[in-house]
């Protein structure tokens, strides 16, 4: 007997079936999952984010998932619509059914005619490459050891400092927290009543710093207190006390400490005691939007790293790979970025030809390794894009807020 196949939106009579899919899909493929555990700020009691799936049920058994959780993110002044592709599975037994395809395609559609500036995801490259999606970002990881703390910081005192556990959405510091989150210029936008889950996204240890009891700031650590994946200090010189406070609080022989390319105070402080520094890509991103996305990125760019005055022409031309296509038409064609005087434009050009000698032309994946990543500068299409001081772009997503 055929089954009967039904692709949907989930509603919340859906949510429990769904959990349970997607955990078992994940446990199945990695280590035991828990999605309501690691994923709070979309499956905790009383949260829908449900209408944000897409399904495939066979006989009214899920059998597929995608999802795609809308987001902003501010950038110098700007704000750029995301969509957080999560949770793509497919049950063991319908795999080769051609249902991911499916439900990509649905989301990507949609999302494109909603007006999603970008798309993004984390999963293996070629799995999604097929997409249009690439790895990007500019990501930095400070690591420390115990070697760093017992010298760097053996002088440094830290009586009357404090990393206190938040353990609940009623914490007195809560407040404090997201007000100090909201100092930031680029951030991705969270809502008070969501910033608690988002803080504890991935089975994250939260902590607030006090300091002679007064709040400092906070810290979010990975389950194995091995990794910082935000920090938020109200003043940073309290950094190397923070530092010394995780490795004799969680007795931890190393740590690790992400942030963006634009976290400057931080990142000066980070390099006084760190072992050392790697820098990679994060997150991968198909972008439908090149003009919101350069602009706002060049802007952001513009306001620590004056951009020198110019003019850069950029072909954003269509391919394909195994007939899937990565550069959906409305993103293909030529652009003109500019910088005079200070004032950032980019624009796309209409129609598709090259308005003028030297136009550079790239595929949609080049494009994004070329402007949005540090190793793009080494890659043909990359050392064809340079052009002044303007690239690579700080392009970064906070892991707190990935799907």
């Amino acid at each position: 007997m055929e089954n009967k196949c039904i692709i949907s939106k989930g509603t919340m009579e859906d949510k429990d079936a769904l959990i349970d899919f997607i955990n078992m899909v994940f446990s199945q493929n990695e280590r035991p999952h828990d999605f309501k555990k690691l994923m709070p700020k979309l499956y905790a009691e009383g949260i829908d984010t449900m209408d944000s799936h897409y399904l495939v049920k066979e006989d009214g058994r899920i059998r597929a998932v995608v999802g795609v959780y809308d987001t902003e993110l501010e950038v110098a002044g700007t704000v750029l619509k995301l969509g957080q592709v999560g949770q793509v599975s497919v049950h063991p037994y319908a795999r080769g059914s051609g249902y991911m395809k499916q439900l990509m395609h649905m989301a990507m559609e949609e999302s494109r005619a909603k007006g999603i500036d970008a798309l993004v995801l984390g999963g293996l490259r070629n799995r999604y490459e097929y997409f249009g999606f690439e790895p990007a970002e500019i990501c930095l990881a400070y690591h420390f050891i115990g070697e760093n703390v017992r010298h760097g910081c053996r002088d440094i005192c830290v009586d009357g400092m404090e990393l206190r556990p938040v353990c609940s959405k009623e914490d007195d510091c809560l407040d404090q927290m997201y007000a100090l989150f909201n100092r930031q210029t680029f951030k991705m936008k969270r809502s008070r009543e969501s910033f608690y889950e988002i803080l504890k996204s991935w089975e994250s240890h939260v902590f607030a710093i006090l300091s002679q009891g007064e709040f400092a700031g906070y810290v979010c650590m990975s389950t194995d207190y091995d990794r910082i994946s935000e920090l938020m200090l109200k003043n940073i010189n309290d950094f190397p006390a923070v530092l010394k406070l995780c490795f004799t609080q969680f007795q931890i022989q190393s740590l690790m400490c992400l942030c963006s390319a634009v976290d400057f105070e931080l990142m000066d402080k980070m390099a006084q005691y760190c072992e050392n520094c790697t820098i990679s890509t994060g997150h991968s991103w198909h972008i439908f939007n090149f003009e919101n996305v350069i602009r706002s990125f060049m802007k952001l760019k513009n306001q620590y790293t004056p951009l020198d005055d110019g003019e850069f022409y950029l072909k954003i031309a269509e391919e394909y790979a195994n007939d899937e296509p990565h550069a959906p038409a409305a993103c293909c064609g030529c652009y003109r970025l500019a910088v005079d005087a200070g004032v950032v434009t980019v624009e796309k050009l209409p129609g598709n030809a090259a308005p003028c000698d030297g136009v550079i032309e790239v595929n949609m994946l080049d494009a994004v390794t070329a402007i949005f990543t540090q190793a793009g500068a080494y890659t043909s299409a990359g050392r064809r894009c340079t052009y002044k001081n303007w690239f690579p772009l700080p392009l970064y997503m906070n892991p707190m807020d990935a799907c």
